[in-house]
């Protein structure tokens, strides 16, 4: 005959992640399981670039933002009302925001030229493109083109929003 007692783990630590549309945000979930009767007396979220939060709240839903693109390990340590500890760690790719450039079709501008705008980058993943003529004009086009009414240098400018809402710039004289 054997006896066998069930060994009820008191608090089990998991949670997931998931992108905001605002550039490096992640938002952290809170999945963890108690044994009945349980109640989680903190929370202590790593967010494995030196950053944490502690907190009592059990549904707490911290949202994090990284200065930089990165792979980082979070890590999620819950304590019980009985000091019983569980942690879960994930690694969180971090995306940067999408890099791109633009040339001209012309170094050398006489006013009424008509010059096209080149980008040079990968278009998968840009929502949007500006660009900033020098002039007072814009245009949200990939490639455009435009013609100069004034002489002068013009400082050009692209600006590219990728989909997490990250955006790049890059500069040109004409």
């Amino acid at each position: 005959l054997q006896i066998c007692d069930t060994v009820n783990v008191p608090v089990v630590a998991s949670f997931y992640y998931a992108y905001t549309n605002n550039c490096r945000e992640v938002k952290f979930t809170n999945t963890s399981t108690l044994t009945l009767g349980n109640t989680i007396s903190n929370l202590n979220w790593n967010f494995g670039d030196g950053n944490f939060i502690n907190t009592p709240i059990a549904n707490f839903m911290p949202i994090h933002t990284y200065a930089l693109p990165g792979n980082y390990t979070v890590t999620l340590t819950v304590t019980d009302m009985n000091g019983c500890m569980s942690q879960a760690s994930i690694i969180v790719p971090v995306l940067g925001p999408v890099l791109g450039s633009y040339n001209v079709s012309n170094d050398t501008v006489c006013v009424g030229d008509n010059v096209v705008f080149n980008f040079s980058g990968s278009p998968s993943s840009v929502l949007s493109y500006l660009y900033d003529f020098g002039d007072g004009s814009n245009n949200g086009g990939m490639s455009p083109s435009h013609s100069y009414l004034t002489p002068g240098i013009k400082i050009t400018t692209l600006t590219i929003v990728d989909i997490y809402n990250c955006s790049s710039m890059d500069t040109i004289n004409i």
